[in-house]
């Protein structure tokens, strides 16, 4: 029950979002299913999990210890109120990884469930996104609520491109390694749909992320003749897009490169003042120098790069320890570098892995390969 509940309201996106304080703090209805299921397992399993992971997922606890003591270090130069929707935001973060802690302890863990529950979050989320992308072609009259218009691309429940294409790109990996999950005509059906849904996000950060991603996959399989034949189908797809008027589908615009670069200088600008302990967890937004456009934009308590907002939150110790996070995420099971790889390269470009749904969506996928337990092993 817990499984297609919890995929469900994750297919509803922005949709099953409640807001408050003007939408700087936002809570999600899978987010009551994780904390009523975590709850759950913390009363069957008590501190078991925690204290059987210490010696093994230790860079876990280092980066969530380095992440409140400079949470803490940086309480004085912040109002009530932006501690206060920060440390929210810090305990979300720390909800997932120790709901995915809990969750690969648990020895009755249902797989079977947990993979029909993805498979009907996958179905729901072509669904939605290809129903958007006809009924629903942009995002204009919610600009007043911070929403970019995305015309003419698909951004799903999601309301964003770049993370609709990073849950797109998650679910095709997933169904290209998972292949005994589904009957094979259905599984070939949710990958050509899948990578459909991806190209028409028009996201140039997803294509790179994402080819580079199966090349190291098929050069390190030796699928050399196969990755020749994705590269081409990928390339006349790209070739054969729409392109309605419209700067967004332009795959060579570069307004988005100069924003991106703007917004890197800041990032480093910001970082020199407090290069060791960084200004804090989503302090971010009290330190940009936002108009009063980006100040409504969703964007402006971040940056386009998730290592940098790590990097500015927490200085350049808790970048190295979110990179030892990472390493060690990627080796819970055999394929699960290749997610972290297409969600870090793609992170260089836009704020992914710290996207609540995509970085969920992460630890619920990996929780369910085959090698899931590896964690808990000394």
């Amino acid at each position: 029950m817990f499984s297609y509940l919890l995929f469900f309201f994750l297919s509803l996106g922005q949709i099953g979002r409640i807001s408050f304080s003007n939408q700087e703090i936002n809570i999600y209805l899978y987010e009551v299913i994780v904390g009523a299921w975590f709850l759950f397992l913390f009363f069957k399993h008590k501190f078991s999990p925690i204290e059987k992971s210490l010696k093994t997922v230790f860079h876990l606890y280092l980066f969530f210890g380095w992440l409140y003591a400079t949470f803490v270090l940086s309480l004085w130069r912040f109002t009530i109120q932006q501690n206060a929707i920060a440390l929210l935001y810090l305990g979300r973060l720390s909800l997932y990884f120790l709901f995915f802690l809990y969750l690969n302890f648990d020895k009755k863990f249902k797989k079977n469930l947990f993979k029909r529950g993805l498979l009907l979050y996958s179905i729901f989320t072509i669904i939605f996104s290809i129903a958007q992308y006809f009924l629903y072609p942009n995002l204009r009259n919610l600009q007043y609520l911070g929403w970019d218009p995305h015309q003419y691309r698909i951004f799903g429940t999601l309301f964003d491109t770049s993370a609709q294409a990073a849950i797109v790109g998650l679910l095709i990996l997933f169904f290209l390694f998972e292949r005994k999950i589904i009957p094979n005509m259905t599984r070939y059906a949710l990958l050509l749909s899948s990578v459909v849904t991806g190209l028409l996000t028009y996201s140039r950060g997803f294509y790179i992320s994402f080819l580079s991603t199966l090349a190291v996959f098929f050069v390190k399989t030796k699928q050399f003749f196969l990755l020749g034949g994705i590269l081409v189908i990928f390339a006349m797809g790209v070739f054969a897009l729409p392109k309605p008027f419209g700067e967004g589908v332009n795959l060579q615009r570069t307004f988005s490169l100069e924003s991106r670069l703007r917004d890197n200088r800041e990032a480093v600008d910001i970082f020199n003042k407090s290069p060791l302990f960084g200004i804090g967890y989503n302090h971010i937004r009290a330190v940009k120098s936002n108009d009063q456009q980006s100040l409504e934009s969703h964007a402006g308590a971040s940056f386009h790069s998730s290592f940098l907002i790590i990097l500015v939150t927490s200085g350049a110790v808790g970048l190295v320890l979110f990179l030892m996070l990472l390493w060690r995420l990627a080796m819970t099971g055999k394929t699960g570098k290749y997610y972290i790889l297409f969600l870090s390269l793609f992170s260089l470009f836009d704020n992914i892995l710290l996207y609540p749904t995509v970085l969920l969506l992460l630890l619920l996928i990996l929780s369910n390969s085959s090698e899931r337990k590896i964690i808990f092993r000394t």
